[in-house]
């Protein structure tokens, strides 16, 4: 079930939940709502109250995606349970209303901009609905396991690059054209949106988005297959260790224990040898308990499996090895004899 008609389930779920109804769901112990921030968060922000309304329409999301897509939720909770914070007062600076702490921590956070409807996007699905499915798939895929896998590459990249040149010939980027709405270009060349061009990780979120609410949009069957296979089905335990490991040695990491984390993330590149946010947490690691050389032969590595579209966390990496460089050519000048 694809498009309309997963619309309507999602549809018919809100309007239960305008009317009063409890939203039923076996969502217990995998969704958490929150009045306090959980332990490993590092999030700075204030919190509000949750309605019960709220609660309930939330919970009612979830239960679309946990009936349709069930993959997705257990994914995206396969490390834990999913935090689900709502922000205290208003949000006007920005209309986003819910985004997602990724990679270290699960956690979904609601704005007062969340819980207003009537907003339709370029394919007619309300803006908060489309966001909730894009945030929970980033979750989803914590580690960008998925996103950059080979098969994903070969699926959306040239569409991406397209859409760039596209861009780029009227003077325009990828973010200028986010900003004026304009998906016209994007929606040309087969992505369901513009902010799909933005990477492979956006654009993994917005086709999820528009599988289960585009009904208007000529989904391509290659990459509907692809997620069926890939992101909708239910995570390998490979793919748990991973998300669990990352999130650990994180937390060993912020908590001074580089050692721990050092070990947590060796046994789990020990198993998957291309988890490439592995080795980019491990040369963080690594820097904290000064073996220089294994934490710059670990970004090697992750520029090794980072595609040049993951701009960010290949500027990370870049940085850092740079400042590795300098410290050990400070260190050189220092000790001449050695």
């Amino acid at each position: 079930m694809r498009g309309a008609a997963r619309l309507a389930v999602l549809l018919w779920a809100l309007v239960l939940v305008s009317l009063g109804a409890k939203a039923e769901a076996p969502l217990e112990g995998r969704i958490l709502f929150r009045s306090d921030l959980a332990p490993e968060s590092t999030l700075r922000i204030e919190l509000g109250e949750w309605a019960e309304k709220e609660r309930a329409a939330v919970t009612a999301l979830f239960a679309v995606l946990d009936e349709n897509v069930p993959g997705v939720l257990a994914r995206a909770g396969a490390a834990g349970a999913i935090s689900l914070y709502r922000t205290a007062g208003p949000s006007p600076q920005h209309p986003a209303a819910a985004w997602a702490r990724r990679r270290h921590e699960a956690s979904v956070i609601f704005r007062d901009d969340f819980f207003r409807s009537g907003r339709p996007n370029r394919l007619g699905v309300d803006y908060s609905n489309w966001l909730f499915v894009h945030e929970v798939v980033h979750l989803a895929d914590p580690v960008g396991q998925i996103a950059r896998s080979r098969e994903w590459r070969a699926l959306v990249e040239t569409r991406i690059a397209r859409v760039k040149e596209r861009l780029a010939a009227r003077g325009l980027t990828v973010r200028e054209a986010m900003f004026s709405y304009l998906d016209a270009p994007a929606l040309e060349e087969g992505l369901p949106s513009v902010y799909a061009a933005l990477s492979l990780h956006e654009a993994l979120s917005e086709y999820a988005a528009a599988y289960l609410f585009g009904a208007d949009f000529a989904f391509p069957e290659e990459i509907a297959e692809f997620l069926q296979e890939r992101l909708f089905s239910a995570p390998s335990p490979a793919e748990i260790t991973i998300a669990t490991a990352y999130r650990k040695a994180s937390r060993l990491n912020r908590e001074g224990d580089a050692a721990g984390a050092e070990a947590v993330l060796g046994a789990a590149l020990a198993q998957v040898p291309d988890f490439a946010m592995g080795y980019y947490l491990r040369g963080y690691v690594r820097l904290a308990l000064q073996d220089y050389a294994g934490a710059d032969r670990d970004w090697e590595e992750a520029l090794r499996l980072i595609p040049e579209s993951d701009g960010r966390e290949r500027d990370d990496v870049e940085t850092a090895r740079a400042y590795l460089r300098e410290r050990l050519s400070e260190g050189e000048r220092a000790e001449p004899g050695r």
